[in-house]
């Protein structure tokens, strides 16, 4: 207890003096070898600091700008995109105008259902494509599917709201058909080279063709009427030991870009 009350003393003497000395400037070797040993930690440890906030504040920007960054990209994909719908939408209507403009300009006596080609045929694509007009709207099975008066197809099925159409250069495609200026009720049928060409076959011998003679439907089908155009005669060939002329027929535009038909009956 003795001891106890020794270190208390102690230490209150010490305290006091140390107060006395600080209040007369006697410290001030002391406070002055403590300052220059702990200024450098100090300013060293508020350097760290300054740099790990400087650190912390560049890699929060950099993930700021990497998020804005994506978001830039995501909304500059989804303008490319309504873009391209944009222009496709845009290009569709100018077909259907230049197509409504040639029927009203070109009108003849047959009645026709315009259509919109939506797709291909999943078993047949290279040569069926599907329309979005059906039973429903009047289309019948084998009508002709025109293009500027230019036969492009046959409808081989259709349901209620749609059909589907084989196009003329399809192998399984054929069509009786004759020179436009021949007086013959028919002349020869045309069938498709799977996809490569259309070529006459079955032509009388008498039957005068040359290159660039418009070849026209002969209307011999059910419900696909005379008088539409198939295309043009590029070369006539007489092949041996067969009696009758062929001929390899050319289409008078590409079907390529079409988005737009006419169906045509009887």
């Amino acid at each position: 207890m003795n001891i106890s009350r020794k270190k208390i003393f102690y230490y209150l003497v010490s305290i006091i003096l140390l107060i006395f000395l600080n209040f007369f400037g006697g410290l001030k070797p002391l406070k002055s070898f403590f300052n220059s040993i702990l200024n450098p930690i100090l300013s060293a440890t508020q350097r760290l600091e300054g740099s790990f906030e400087t650190t912390i504040g560049f890699w929060g920007r950099t993930k700021k700008i990497a998020q804005e960054n994506k978001e830039l990209t995501t909304l500059l994909k989804e303008y490319s995109f309504d873009q391209v719908a944009f222009e496709q939408l845009k290009q569709e209507n100018l077909e259907l105008k230049k197509l409504l403009n040639y029927e009203k300009e070109n009108a003849t006596d047959r009645s026709g259902i315009i259509a919109a080609i939506v797709g291909r045929d999943p078993i047949d694509s290279q040569d069926v494509f599907i329309i979005d007009r059906g039973i429903n709207d009047g289309i019948k099975n084998y009508s002709a599917v025109t293009h500027e008066n230019m036969l492009i197809a046959e409808i081989i099925k259709n349901d209620e709201q749609i059909s589907f159409a084989r196009s003329i250069f399809s192998d399984q495609s054929k069509i009786s058909a004759k020179v436009v200026s021949s007086k013959n009720k028919v002349d020869g049928e045309v069938v498709g080279e799977k996809g490569l060409a259309l070529r006459m076959k079955l032509i009388p011998p008498e039957v005068e063709l040359k290159k660039n003679d418009l070849i026209i439907t002969a209307g011999l089908e059910d419900n696909l009427p005379a008088g539409i155009v198939i295309g043009r005669v590029e070369t006539v060939e007489k092949p041996v030991n067969t009696f009758f002329q062929e001929a390899i027929i050319l289409p008078l535009q590409s079907f390529d870009q079409i988005n737009f038909v006419k169906v045509i009956s009887q």
